[in-house]
């Protein structure tokens, strides 16, 4: 028989200004989402049971800045809670949530790094990559083997080269020299969790899926930890009180099946086998993920999107062009690229035609800090940012 080393995901992510605006239009609501970040803590604070967490920066940024009267405390003090456990294993992601293989990849390094600037001074130590929608191209190992990272976690559908029990165990993936760790997210098994599940009925069917496998296994399953009524339930109708607290007490009797952190697991199991990884995000509604359908299929996305990048593209030139010739011009471009990335959150692209007017603002914002830098330095005459309203 196969033993179990269970990897438990969770992916916490607000869009920028979320919080404040739940709050003032459905604050009810706004509560118990906010309570799906807190509540946790009352099952994880023994250090005992191990969980993987993804944490977007820009709902860090909220949780550090915002008060809400009705929480028991600040939800700084809980994310540095989150910090101090030596259970909560908290993955990388991208700050302000972005698509990666739909960016510019001159944007890639900036989203990264301004998570990883925040996250240590909450004070998290991280080793892994979580891809915001687990939208992931083999192109970004470079630059995460560069800031450090061990492993990433991918859409198991989309390795290729696996062996027959190739979805429970990880591979080495290497790109223009650069090698990372892939850590298959389980779809089946993750979409059993999210959905509402009984432990001892979780546990038979790992058993029943594995039972044909030999070694050490790697089940991996990740999904949103405060969407739908199963994650925002609030008494024991929950994820945490309805199925977290029994299957930890089932599996400390259980020899077969076991919690893991991701990185607990690859020290004792290291990937041997190589594989490609190819492009694509998780599934979404009816959407399969591999052509990015739900956040690029429409024509009005794509138009965006084509803005996003020709912005960008500015952005690059204009700061290239003035090098440090000005402090207070290098400010303004910094300005310029923080609107630049908010523009790339995934949600303004997700919702379709609902958010997709949040783009245009962003961009908007872009130009605005673009034409004084240009005013101000002399680089040229005419809008360099016309065309992109």
């Amino acid at each position: 028989m196969p033993r179990i080393h269970h990897a438990l995901g969770l992916h916490f992510h607000q869009p920028p200004g979320n919080i404040e605006f739940l709050l003032s239009t459905e604050r009810e609501e706004a509560l118990r989402i906010l309570r799906c970040y807190t509540r946790p803590l009352k099952h994880l604070s023994s250090g005992v049971a191990p969980i993987n967490m993804s944490i977007s920066g820009v709902l860090m940024d909220q949780m550090l800045r915002v008060h809400v009267d009705e929480l028991e405390e600040e939800l700084g003090v809980t994310l540095r809670k989150y910090a101090s456990l030596p259970n909560v294993e908290v993955l990388a992601t991208g700050f302000y949530h972005p698509i990666f293989p739909l960016i510019p990849e001159d944007d890639w390094k900036p989203h990264i790094v301004r998570w990883i600037r925040l996250a240590k001074r909450v004070g998290f130590k991280f080793s892994g990559f979580w891809p915001p929608e687990l939208g992931f191209t083999m192109k970004m190992i470079p630059l995460l083997s560069e800031l450090g990272f061990k492993y990433v976690v991918v859409d198991g559908r989309y390795i290729d080269g696996r062996g027959v029990d190739g979805a429970y165990r990880p591979y080495i993936a290497e790109y223009s020299g650069a090698e990372i760790t892939v850590i298959p997210r389980n779809e089946q098994f993750s979409r059993i969790l999210a959905g509402g599940a009984d432990a001892s009925s979780f546990v038979k069917a790992l058993r029943s899926e594995t039972s044909r496998f030999r070694g050490d296994l790697l089940v991996t399953t990740w999904f949103d930890g405060e969407n739908g009524d199963w994650l925002r339930g609030t008494l024991s109708g929950n994820f945490w009180d309805s199925f977290f607290k029994p299957y930890v007490s089932l599996l400390e009797q259980d020899d077969e099946v076991t919690l893991t952190s991701i990185s607990s697991f690859l020290r004792e199991h290291p990937p041997e086998d190589h594989a490609s990884i190819r492009t694509g995000a998780w599934r979404t509604f009816s959407n399969d993920g591999e052509f990015f359908t739900q956040w690029a299929g429409l024509e009005a996305q794509r138009l965006a999107l084509a803005r996003v990048w020709e912005a960008s593209m500015w952005l690059r030139r204009i700061k290239t062009l003035i090098g440090d010739s000005e402090k207070s011009d290098f400010k303004e471009l910094q300005v310029a690229e923080e609107h630049l990335l908010r523009a790339q959150t995934s949600c303004n692209f997700f919702w379709e035609d609902k958010w997709l007017h949040k783009v245009y603002d962003e961009l908007l914002l872009v130009q605005f800090h673009l034409n004084r830098v240009v005013e101000k330095a002399g680089l040229f005459k005419d809008n360099l940012m016309e065309g992109i309203e």
